[in-house]
């Protein structure tokens, strides 16, 4: 185990790429252990058997626990880095949505309170001069009218 735990992303990767190779490592040695080991199969121990097949038939017992912990260490590490990951994203997102909200609201408010105005000014109008001021706002609280709902439509 590390003395000091990675906490960040590029240590986490780090961290989980020294694990890929330790495992990797650790596969290696056992297979050429098992090479080594594997005309003693099946053999009892064996008086004056040279120190390399006797080391090599311990590694082959050892190993496989060795390489079942590094495949824990790599999944762990894998969990943390995607967790880290996930959290990045949603604060970003987070951050994000805090000013698009509030520019999506002014928007909205700016479009709404133009074409209220506009509306309003129009009913208010005297009835000789309202075919003339429908004509003239037409347009404008159109584009108001449509900026009211794009607001609305991007906010939610």
């Amino acid at each position: 185990m590390e003395a000091v735990a990675p906490t960040n992303i590029e240590e986490l990767k780090a961290a989980l790429e020294a694990a890929v190779q330790q495992r990797a490592l650790l596969q290696a040695d056992l297979e050429q252990a098992r090479q080594v080991s594997a005309p003693f199969d099946g053999m009892g121990e064996i008086i004056g058997l040279p120190v390399e097949i006797t080391s090599a038939r311990q590694a082959a017992r050892r190993l496989p626990g060795e390489i079942t912990e590094a495949t824990k260490r790599i999944d762990e590490l894998g969990r943390r880095l995607a967790d880290l990951l996930l959290d990045e994203v949603k604060t970003d997102r987070e951050g994000r949505d805090f000013w698009f909200r509030p520019l999506m609201l002014s928007l909205q408010i700016g479009n709404g309170a133009a074409f209220v105005a506009i509306v309003t000014g129009l009913l208010h109008a005297e009835i000789a001069l309202v075919q003339t001021l429908a004509a003239l706002v037409w347009a404008p609280a159109m584009y108001f009218g449509i900026g009211v709902a794009a607001a609305g439509l991007l906010r939610s």
